[in-house]
């Protein structure tokens, strides 16, 4: 029986050789293009800030402070603060703000309208809580206020600041400055904020990146006893991990999904973190139809979590949309659920 020749001429070993070093060249390539990319750029690909005005709360009547304090480090940040405006049957509501192309709708047509409108009046007066708002990862406060904004109409104070190099605020973002504008923030409205009035409690609310930045700070936060409730939407709590999921769901950069765990640190990640939140309730709401940050992100936060947790997988809300499904649903179950976590405080 003849016999296969395996043997490789030099022509063909020369052959074979270049091929091996042409692989060799381009693997070299594409992972100097993602090593510059992780390395060189970790605030880059995370952060996306601009100084644009996009929605002036002044033009749709809406009243707030511009306020100015200090982070940990000394770096000036800017936030917008909201007293609590209770809805009042009939009064009109700026609808624009939201995202309808409704200018001014009355309040029964609005999307931001109160639908616990027929509920005891006391839940409609003015709760001495604050809402603190951390922001995604683009733009400003002024793309970003129109999310949470609707609950100054339940009784609930609202701040939301600009991280370093966002909107007004100084600096460049990175993770760590990032994280010291979360806890400064907390500190600055649990010292009395621009009003001089000290909250009973505080309601942390993180999306998407923000839930991120407010998971990797939390235990730096001193005083925790006024917290009410930990809020995430949208989040994740691994940069490690998402740069993954996000390199294996592109055909050239899925060879070298490893690559994250070489190149980013989870230094300032959640993860170590968020089973510390307890006994403070930890509400992780997430949208099952969400492209940017996929579901899973949001269940291995509530996995990681311990109780008092709830995890709200919402049906067709797209990244950050979950109180603009359903007719506005969800806010009416924000607000029971904040109801409920708000009894044992007053007993």
């Amino acid at each position: 029986m003849p016999r296969l020749n395996l043997e490789i001429g030099f022509e063909d070993q020369a052959s074979l050789k270049h091929l091996r070093k042409g692989l060799i060249h381009s693997a070299l390539f594409y992972f100097s293009i993602f090593s510059f990319i992780f390395l060189s750029g970790c605030g880059h690909l995370f952060y996306y800030p601009d100084r644009v005005l996009y929605f002036d709360p002044k033009k749709h009547k809406l009243e707030y402070q511009e306020v100015h304090f200090k982070s940990l480090d000394g770096t000036e940040i800017v936030g917008w603060y909201f007293k609590a405006q209770p809805w009042v049957p009939g009064k009109a509501v700026s609808s624009k703000v939201v995202g309808s192309k409704a200018t001014n709708l009355k309040a029964k047509d609005s999307v931001v309208k109160p639908t616990l409108q027929n509920r005891w009046p006391a839940q409609r007066a003015r709760k001495n809580r604050t809402v603190i708002h951390f922001h995604g990862n683009a733009q400003n406060v002024s793309s970003h206020f129109s999310q949470l904004y609707w609950m100054t109409q339940f009784g609930y104070d609202y701040f939301i600041l600009d991280y370093r190099g966002y909107g007004g605020s100084r600096g460049e973002p990175k993770h760590k400055g990032v994280q010291e504008d979360v806890v400064a923030s907390i500190e600055y409205i649990l010292g009395g904020g621009p009003t001089g009035e000290v909250p009973k409690q505080v309601i942390l609310y993180g999306q998407s990146l923000g839930g991120a930045s407010l998971l990797g700070a939390f235990d730096n936060i001193k005083d925790k006893s006024k917290i009410e409730a930990v809020i995430v939407e949208g989040a994740f709590s691994s940069y490690q991990r998402i740069a993954r999921r996000k390199m294996s769901s592109w055909w050239l950069s899925w060879p070298f999904q490893w690559l994250p765990y070489l190149v980013l640190s989870d230094r300032y990640s959640g993860d170590k973190n968020i089973e510390k939140i307890s006994p403070i309730p930890l509400l992780v709401i997430h949208g099952k139809a969400d492209k940017i940050v996929e579901p899973n992100e949001g269940q291995d936060i509530f996995k990681r979590g311990q109780e008092p947790k709830q995890l709200w997988m919402i049906d067709g809300a797209d990244h950050l949309q979950s109180y603009f499904v359903e007719q506005g649903a969800y806010q009416d179950k924000l607000i029971e659920y904040l109801e409920r976590v708000e009894k044992p405080l007053a007993q």
